[in-house]
């Protein structure tokens, strides 16, 4: 369950910086996945999500900006419900041990739970909504770890030590502090690793699959 997390710790970053809140309808559908609803009100919060982002780096989020991320972040909503699914017709289930566990390594990151709570209260989730999210981030990853297994060959994945400490000769030569080669070795495997799994496609020829025997509606 160490592997990947990226998708949730993102969020925590989001959740970093203060902004502002954009109020939507509150009601109705989004959109229909193979008869699964998505609500307006998920799509709001995780448009806040990106909005929010955008600020952080002191990008303007204009009318036109935000329907974009509007349009995006529905397209990465209907992925998530469509990998769900298959990790459901997969049998794959997360145990909540481990999800706690997940949860309890990001709080880790603030100087309390109280803290931490109000950050998510801010954008929307509760201690419990929040695990959901965990939860199902983790099942997504579990389904894609699955399907790397069974579809790739192990040779084709593997990162070299040459590859991460050239990784990191590139980031640090524009660093005054540079962090320790084995401090982020870790992470530049992963980054590296993401890479050569993005090239090969293999995520993208899943959700295109999946795309494909679905039965999709939005309003």
């Amino acid at each position: 369950m160490a592997r990947r997390v990226i998708a949730v710790t993102a969020i925590i970053a989001i959740l970093a910086f203060a902004g502002y809140w954009f109020l939507w309808r509150e009601s109705d559908v989004a959109a229909v996945v193979n008869g699964q609803e998505i609500g307006r009100a998920d799509l709001n919060l995780r448009v806040n999500e990106v909005a929010k982002q955008y600020e952080s780096y002191g990008m303007e989020v204009t009318k036109e900006t935000l329907s974009e991320i509007r349009e995006s972040v529905l397209d990465q909503l209907v992925v998530e419900v469509l990998l769900m699914q298959a990790a459901d017709a997969a049998g794959i289930a997360v145990d909540e041990a481990d999800v706690e566990d997940q949860y309890q390594t990001l709080l880790a990151s603030y100087e309390n739970e109280e803290q931490f709570v109000t950050l998510l209260t801010e954008y929307g989730y509760t201690a419990k909504t929040f695990r959901v999210r965990l939860a199902e981030q983790m099942a997504i990853q579990l389904l894609i770890d699955q399907h790397i297994a069974d579809n790739v060959d192990p040779d084709d994945l593997q990162i070299s030590e040459a590859e991460i400490r050239g990784r990191y000769d590139s980031y640090v030569a524009e660093m005054e502090e540079p962090p320790a080669f084995e401090d982020v070795y870790d992470y530049l495997k992963e980054e590296l690793l993401d890479e050569k799994i993005h090239e090969l496609q293999i995520i993208e020829t899943l959700v295109e699959d999946l795309r494909a025997a679905a039965e999709i509606k939005i309003p």
